[in-house]
């Protein structure tokens, strides 16, 4: 479940703060606070810092700022981005740097989507390509389509990756 539960500033920018997420998959345990800012168009999710709990193994993962959406950009516009993220584990003192490139394609503009027998109108489909490298992984890969509808935000994201296959929807909303 996502939910707003205020805003912040960062660096003089409005940013919308989500209530924080903990997932679990095989022993492995990932929480973090998220926040979105839209300025001029460009819609930027931050991510705090990532507690990781592996089977009792804990460190934490540095954050990061990602560019998800450009929507004045044309259907076949494209943006990019690099972020690079220190995960540090308690004992350990080598501190592993991974890199991670992302380039976004606007693949539809006014379009629909139905999402659990809700039609959305006025949709921007984007297509995210992520590649994270670095010393302590072997370079994966993820997709990651989103379908944002207008004045709602994201109601269906479709992510592939080497980690699994992911779809998340849109529930319920509420506007205030």
């Amino acid at each position: 479940t996502l939910k707003f539960t205020g805003t912040e500033l960062f660096s003089g920018a409005n940013y919308y703060k989500f209530a924080s997420i903990t997932n679990a998959v095989n022993g492995l345990s990932v929480g973090a606070t998220t926040w979105l800012n839209k300025s001029n168009g460009t819609y930027t999710l931050k991510t705090g810092d990532v507690s990781i709990d592996f089977n009792g193994i804990t460190g934490t993962q540095t954050g990061f700022d990602m560019i998800i959406l450009k929507e004045n950009l044309p259907v076949g516009g494209t943006w990019a981005g690099t972020y690079q993220q220190t995960t540090t584990y308690p004992g350990i003192p080598v501190a592993p740097t991974q890199t991670t490139e992302y380039n976004g394609t606007v693949i539809e503009k006014n379009t629909s989507v139905v999402v659990n027998n809700v039609t959305y109108n006025d949709v921007i489909k984007v297509h995210i390509n992520q590649v994270t490298s670095g010393a302590a992984i072997v370079t994966s890969e993820e997709d990651m389509i989103y379908w944002f509808a207008k004045n709602i935000g994201p109601v269906k994201i479709i992510q592939n990756s080497d980690f699994g296959d992911y779809e998340t929807v849109l529930i319920d909303y509420t506007l205030y």
